[in-house]
């Protein structure tokens, strides 16, 4: 090796000690608080719509989308914008329309920045009730409050955490999430939830409908009673605490276990194959069982409801408190 060249390492090991200190330095500076240290070059506009409408649409690939009830009786939508964002704000057909798409280009996408924060999008509604709300994003959290209330929710985010608190009781819901966690609460209508890898929260108190499917994640069910709940999880749990129905309650896994705790309904089926079925229910029952490998602990039949299990290889134990 040269003198040259050893010269050149040592200037090299040099600029990188001093980088790693800078970095460190400025990190401790902003209290290790990474998004004061990005300049990702958003500036929120407040677009101010004035017409009416019953319908709102959202389609925003990469932001979180937060809905809230206008405190000064306006309608606005806070976006955040720059120069590589195409942004639609307007009233059209009956319905507030918000589009978010970022412009085409190498730079797409990239940036530190957006490793460390998300730009949001807020949504302002001057009344509490409303027809129907879409939305659409595919890294981007929805959270819609329990001030405002819709009659069709269709919400859809690829990686992005769904929470939604509010519903009318006569409203139908969709949702799906490929790898985002999903959560209700307080939800008086049918439900209908779909995700790949995320888990489901789902408490009550009344939901009319409650069907949830899920490939890999976790199913949690509390303090619900309604007309039919419904749960399918491949390699998840399913878990069913304080839940009653008044025609069936369901739950299917592959792999997963299922657990029951205070629960009722004049029709309650469980099939898995490799988990175990355990838990408490509130009456007796017409118990129809069946495992091919595990152990059977179940009380004497009686009463009028039907309770059908099956497992290839878990065990089921079942006991009624009354």
């Amino acid at each position: 090796m040269t003198k040259r060249e050893k010269t050149a390492i040592k200037f090299a090991a040099l600029f990188i000690i001093v980088g790693i200190v800078t970095a460190f330095a400025a990190a401790e500076a902003a209290a290790f608080d990474y998004t004061k240290l990005v300049d990702i070059g958003f500036v929120n506009r407040t677009h101010y719509e004035s017409g009416s409408f019953e319908k709102i649409y959202v389609e925003a690939d990469d932001c979180d989308i937060v809905f809230k009830f206008s405190e000064d009786g306006n309608c606005s939508v806070v976006c955040p914008e720059n120069d590589k964002v195409e942004q639609f704000v307007f009233i059209r057909q009956d319905t507030l329309r918000v589009t978010r798409r970022e412009a085409d280009g190498w730079y797409s996408g990239f940036g530190i920045g957006s490793r460390f924060t998300k730009p949001t999008i807020t949504l302002n509604l001057p009344r509490d009730k409303y027809a129907s709300v879409e939305v659409i994003t595919k890294t981007g959290n929805i959270t819609v409050p329990d001030e405002l209330e819709f009659t069709s929710i269709n919400l859809t985010s690829e990686s992005g955490n769904i929470a939604l608190s509010s519903a009318s009781e006569k409203a139908d819901i969709t949702v799906e999430s490929s790898a985002g966690n999903v959560s209700f609460a307080g939800i008086a209508a049918s439900l209908d939830v779909d995700t790949e890898r995320g888990t489901i929260n789902v408490k009550g108190p009344q939901i009319k409908n409650l069907s949830l499917k899920t490939v890999g994640g976790d199913i949690s069910v509390s303090k619900v009673s309604g007309t039919t709940v419904s749960a399918v999880s491949e390699g998840g749990s399913i878990e069913y605490k304080l839940v009653t129905a008044k025609s069936f309650i369901k739950a299917d896994t592959m792999s997963g276990n299922i657990e029951l705790m205070g629960c009722d309904a004049s029709s309650l089926s469980f099939n898995t194959l490799s988990g175990d079925l355990s838990g408490t229910l509130l009456s007796d029952k017409q118990f129809r069982v069946e495992s091919g490998g595990g152990t059977v602990s179940v009380p004497q039949s009686s009463g009028s409801g039907t309770f059908n299990a099956k497992t290839r290889s878990g065990n089921i134990r079942i006991s009624v408190t009354k």
